[in-house]
This record gives C-alpha cells, sequence and structure tokens, in this order.
C-alpha cells in the first residue's frame, strides 16, 4: 500500500511540475489578454476585415494578444488547429504590433500561409 501510494505522489508531481514548465514556456502566455481586455479592445478598437479574419487594433503599449474562432467552424480539433496557426503567426511577427494590443477573429478555416497573408495585409 505504502509504496503505490508514494509512486502515485512522485506521479502526480512529476505531472505538476511537468505542468508548471509548460506554463513557464507557454507561447505568449504573458501577452494574453483576459476577457475584460478583449472586451475593451473589440469595442473601443479599430477593426480591420479581409477575407476571413477580423483585426481589432487598440493603441496602448502593452502589445497584448487575444484569438477567438467562430463556432461555425465545425469540429473543436479543427478550431484548435486554427488557433495554434495564429499563435504561431502572431508569435513570428510580434514586433510589428509592439505599440498595439490586438484581438484576431476567424470566421473560416483557412491554410497557414492564406492567414499568414492575410494577417501581414492587415498589419
Amino acid at each position: 500500500m505504502d509504496l503505490e501510494r508514494g509512486w502515485i505522489q512522485k506521479v502526480e508531481g512529476r505531472c505538476l511540475q511537468e505542468e508548471g514548465q509548460r506554463k513557464e514556456k507557454g507561447l505568449l502566455s504573458k501577452l494574453r489578454l483576459n476577457k475584460k481586455e478583449f472586451l475593451h479592445i473589440i469595442t473601443n478598437g479599430r477593426c480591420y476585415r479581409k477575407g476571413g479574419i477580423s483585426l481589432y487594433l487598440l493603441k496602448d503599449k502593452k502589445g497584448k494578444i487575444g484569438i477567438s474562432i467562430s463556432k461555425k467552424i465545425k469540429g473543436a480539433i479543427l478550431r484548435n488547429k486554427l488557433k495554434r496557426r495564429m499563435k504561431e503567426i502572431c508569435w513570428r511577427y510580434r514586433e510589428k504590433f509592439l505599440d498595439n494590443s490586438i484581438v484576431v477573429i476567424l470566421r473560416q478555416s483557412l491554410p497557414y500561409r492564406s492567414l499568414e497573408i492575410l494577417f501581414l495585409s492587415l498589419l
């Protein structure tokens, strides 16, 4: 019994440690918008639309990012894939919007290259 309990604690400790490491390495984790900031940018920011992307910009020195995917895109796997793609694109071109906080809303599924081209044309 004690052996099992000790083993479970070690496994749980390792899992908690790995989760902690993941949070520190999280892509854009410090630059993510909270719900209040997200809504503030959508209501007060300037909106640009092209293709299947809506981009809301608000001038401030925070340089934070929010990403939202429409539920009209069926399948959680596809929505998560699109969100990962947008995070990567934002990470690559983060220098271009350091003075702005942005919210990206995707309304349709697009390949990576198309997302990248549309995003850069809106910036």
